[in-house]
């Protein structure tokens, strides 16, 4: 099985999509953007200066409003593929923001029927949905350790403290997400064909994934 995705360039316009590690290959000297795995060097810090760059260049903040946007739905996703290679910026003439792609990773996609029921029943707390979550790590690091989705967020609060407008963003889509009803999210995974093995067990435990990632995320402001 595979999927077939609209491309969301403009052949027509000679759009181009340039990767991350292309970007913070040129603006950082000392970055390897040819590394596969492991980028340690591969930071939120960097991304979002690179971003708040294009931001102040372009007179447009949606640069960094959206890229922020894009680390928030990777914690309640639990996103864990967003390397250097996974977002970019589209450049025909002038330059703006690439639309979120590649989620494979997320919404648990490597839990089957069987494990979601386990795991949705258990009493063992290293096997339960709570640490599931919790242990979501994602592509960025920070001194040498890779970073959990939730504390790329936290970069994202403490980059806030030198940008108030950053702060202000995170906020604002954690907002955003908290008002998402469990009503809506039921309708969007009613929608998955049956066909594709998509299972009861395995839809609540997505749900109760949701539910306990939005409210990590309404935690982290809470608390700041």
């Amino acid at each position: 099985m595979g999927i077939v995705s609209k491309s969301f360039l403009n052949r027509q316009n000679a759009e181009e999509l340039v990767l991350g590690n292309q970007i913070l290959g040129k603006v950082f000297q000392d970055y390897d953007q040819y590394s596969r795995y492991k980028a340690r060097r591969y930071t939120p810090t960097l991304a979002l200066l690179v971003f708040e760059t294009f931001a102040t260049i372009e007179q447009d903040y949606s640069f960094l409003y959206t890229f922020i946007g894009y680390l928030v739905f990777d914690c309640l996703i639990g996103n864990t593929d967003r390397h250097h290679e996974n977002w970019g910026i589209i450049v025909n003439g002038g330059i703006k923001i690439a639309p979120t792609f590649d989620h494979a990773s997320g919404l648990a996609s490597k839990v089957n029927e069987q494990e979601a029921q386990e795991r949705l029943a258990t009493k063992d707390k290293g096997r339960c949905i709570e640490y599931f979550c919790q242990k979501a790590k994602s592509a960025f690091w920070k001194d040498s350790k890779q970073l959990r989705t939730i504390e790329v967020c936290q970069e994202i609060q403490d980059f806030g403290k030198r940008n108030s407008r950053v702060e202000k963003t995170l906020k604002e889509w954690i907002e955003k997400i908290s008002q998402i009803s469990k009503i809506d999210l039921e309708r969007i995974l009613d929608k998955i064909p049956k066909e594709l093995g998509f299972q009861e067990y395995q839809k609540c435990f997505i749900l109760k994934f949701l539910e306990i990632n939005t409210s990590r995320l309404k935690e982290l402001i809470k608390r700041d």
